[in-house]
């Protein structure tokens, strides 16, 4: 579970983690001011919430408690702090050519020994921002391997990555517009090891692209799962609070309230149920690679992946 490390998770698919500054630097979107303000008003009577003091309920460590409580007194106080947060690429071959071809999904920030680990491997063909909020760090990836084709999601509800990476993206690559391809619904248009799916219904901010690697079993996601963190891992200050405040643990495996409401609100609940349900009776996936948490997720896979969402039942 180490940072910048690239780790194997089975047959021809590796992974590695890193951390970012969430909202941090952002012109649209995400931006950290309004994630601070969210995080404020999320919090029952300030610093008196009951997620940030002692309790058997609460996951967080008395010492973990004492960081948490000095931070948010910070922030209240009108201080910027950084939102640190952790995010996880896959590194999957492809199936094309020698075999030895890679597909680079959702990026983490650049690093250059991340880099060196990967050229070990195999040959980058591909990268991959599999929805609308996973593409900051492409293209870094991209200008490092002019010879990848990139692949973004689809565009949903006005917010088309297209125009995202052309006004948005702090770097410049070597890639035209021309070598830019959208993601399909469906199909294995990296390689034959990855089948696609768009998963139906959840458009906004995320209209996230899942994949299928066949060789390893693994389903592939970015947002579309929450995996929590294992218990010999403690994740930043604003991570343990900010899914305390979210999905009510940082621990556990469920979606935080604003992607199933986003579903309510902007989706179409028997649409993505049923897409989720497609999903995983289709493929028989034994874990799950995801953005924010402990990856892989492996505990009856297909079946925590199918009761995420199905909370959508009781809303």
């Amino acid at each position: 579970m180490g940072f910048q490390q690239v780790e194997s998770a089975g047959p021809g698919l590796h992974f590695v983690r890193g951390l970012f500054h969430l909202g941090e630097g952002q012109r649209e979107g995400l931006k950290w001011k309004g994630l601070r303000d969210r995080l404020i008003s999320l919090l029952d009577d300030g610093l008196n919430d009951a997620r940030l003091r002692l309790s058997p309920e609460n996951e967080s460590t008395a010492s973990e408690l004492e960081e948490e409580r000095a931070m948010v007194k910070r922030l209240i106080d009108g201080e910027e702090l950084p939102f640190v947060l952790d995010t996880t690429m896959a590194i999957a071959s492809t199936g094309t050519r020698d075999g030895n071809d890679l597909a680079l999904i959702s990026p983490t920030p650049y690093d250059q020994s991340v880099h060196e680990q990967i050229k070990k491997i195999g040959t980058v063909r591909a990268i991959v921002a599999n929805n609308l909020q996973h593409w900051l760090f492409l293209p870094k990836w991209a200008s490092v391997f002019p010879n990848a084709t990139i692949y973004l999601a689809p565009p949903a509800l006005g917010e088309d990555l297209t125009t995202k990476v052309k006004e948005y993206a702090t770097d410049t690559f070597p890639q035209s517009e021309n070598q830019w391809v959208i993601l399909t619904e469906s199909g294995t248009q990296i390689g034959p090891n990855l089948s696609q799916q768009l998963l139906q219904g959840a458009p906004l901010n995320m209209n996230e692209i899942v994949f299928f690697h066949k060789p390893s079993k693994t389903l592939i996601a970015s947002d579309s799962f929450y995996g929590g963190y294992t218990k010999n891992e403690s994740p930043s200050w604003f991570a343990r609070i900010w899914f305390k405040l979210t999905k009510s643990a940082f621990r556990s495996t469920t979606l935080p309230i604003y992607r199933t409401s986003r579903v309510l609100t902007n989706g179409d609940k028997e649409k993505l149920l049923n897409c989720v349900d497609d999903i995983c009776k289709r493929w028989e996936f034994k874990q799950i690679i995801f953005a924010h948490g402990t990856s892989p997720y492996t505990e009856k896979a297909r079946e925590k992946y199918r009761e995420e969402w199905s909370v959508l039942n009781t809303m």
